[in-house]
């Protein structure tokens, strides 16, 4: 190859890696972690870029101090990587050693960072002349510039290996473990490139691009699907805050301070057993449509579809200090919302009618995962009780228990008088909405 062959080559390359650089940062949701990636691989082509204007080497006697600043871009790419990998661990469920494992790698690759900068600002011949441009040379394995270098990307290959191998190996979010696991494979090829001969250096970066763009395919795709799955089950809200910190770390069991609203049709069974089953799914189509507008503008999460009940939590996993009242204006607008959605779908003889259960206090929120499967689900009082309440509302009405109630205006409440509850000993004091 020639040096003008290898001039255009370099920068063909690098200008393909800067614009995979834009397509992460930019393209995709600016997250920290994205943001991170997409900084990495434009410094890698920034690097590859610039390197063919050193191509004949470099002065020996007189380096430029372009020839000192240009070694500054893989100083950057190295603590980059470091810094994107800190942050999939801040997202991620790895705990333990694993993690103080990963996150020393991390910060050892941001103090090689450090030390690989002051390296190519003093010996700028030697990262060049005797190491990066001149593998396949005669007698550039005896030259002590070439194994100082090599000794430091050996080190660095070290490091690198054992973080994006403590992520890759489980405990991230399934998009960015994809991605991880692609970027360890690529992170071989790029520090190989900087010490290979100009044709071989260049299948190298090749490689490392490929690799970059399927962890970047692999991503995108993983979090569309899960994108399909947030839009079915969860408000506008909670999809962004899992976009921005990662499933894992939006979904993880917690306890949490909250509304528990529970609403089933009236009269369903026997709706559904006097009408064509065609005409029942439809009508449950029509009526979780209803529904899912409503929760979504008050910023609630459906845990639960199950025939014509449904769970909705209000305060996880977004906190919302105003969780009760929040709540019961989402009760009475669900209401209002299924109201012509019964009147469309009733019959003479199959009368329908919406009943609402709500119930306050403090629960355990989180995604129970199977092999196949996974649940953002509530555990606690409040859940089994907002259901008891449900089941005692007569249609158009909505029954609150008393935390609920204490913590709504009380203009908004009237006492509807002591319950006998299943499954709680004590009668329970049971409010309904005041009348407007």
């Amino acid at each position: 190859m020639t040096i003008e062959q290898f001039q255009y080559a370099a920068l063909a390359l690098g200008a393909v890696a800067l614009g995979m650089s834009f397509i992460m940062s930019v393209g995709i949701d600016r997250t920290r972690s994205n943001l991170l990636a997409g900084l990495f691989a434009g410094t890698v082509g920034l690097a590859v870029a610039t390197m063919p204007v050193y191509a004949d080497g470099v002065d020996v006697a007189h380096p430029q101090m372009l020839a000192r600043l240009q070694g500054l871009t893989e100083s950057a790419a190295i603590a980059l990587a470091g810094f994107y990998m800190l942050s999939l661990l801040g997202s991620s469920e790895v705990r333990g050693p694993r993690a103080r494992v990963v996150r020393a790698s991390s910060w050892a690759a941001v103090l090689l960072a450090g030390v690989h900068a002051a390296m190519a600002i003093t010996w700028p011949v030697q990262r060049l002349n005797d190491y990066e441009l001149s593998l396949g040379e005669p007698g550039t394995l005896s030259t002590p510039g070439f194994w100082l270098f090599a000794g430091f990307w050996i080190v660095a290959l070290i490091a690198y290996a054992v973080g994006w191998g403590g992520l890759a190996v489980g405990g991230l979010d399934a998009a960015q473990e994809r991605r991880a696991f692609a970027f360890m494979l690529a992170s071989a090829f790029v520090i190989a490139a900087t010490a290979l001969p100009p044709v071989a250096a260049g299948i190298c970066v090749a490689c490392w691009i490929c690799l970059c763009v399927y962890g970047q395919l692999e991503y995108a795709t993983a979090r569309a699907q899960r994108s399909v799955f947030l839009s079915r089950f969860l408000s506008p809200q909670v999809s962004r805050l899992v976009e921005s910190r990662g499933m894992a770390e939006a979904m993880k069991p917690h306890q949490a301070d909250l509304t528990v609203v529970c609403a089933d049709l009236r009269g369903f069974t026997a709706y559904s057993e006097g009408v064509p089953s065609q005409a029942v799914v439809d009508l449950l189509a029509d009526y979780y449509d209803a529904a899912g507008e409503v929760v979504a503008k008050y910023g609630g999460t459906i845990t639960n579809y199950a025939g014509d009940g449904i769970l909705i939590l209000v305060g996880a996993p977004i906190a919302d200090p105003q969780h009760a009242a929040t709540g019961l204006a989402l009760a009475r607008e669900l209401l209002t919302a299924v109201e012509p959605v019964i009147g469309r779908w009733e019959t003479r003889l199959h009368p329908l009618g919406l009943g609402v259960g709500l119930a306050s206090g403090r629960v355990t929120v989180g995604a129970i995962a199977a092999e196949t499967r996974m649940e953002y689900t509530a555990i606690g009082m409040p859940v089994n009780l907002a259901a008891r309440l449900c089941s005692h509302a007569a249609a158009g009405e909505v029954l609150l228990d008393a935390a609920a109630a204490g913590l709504c205006p009380s203009e908004a409440v009237q006492l509807h008088g002591e319950l006998h509850v299943k499954g709680f000993t004590d009668l329970q004091l049971v409010y309904a909405v005041a009348p407007s």
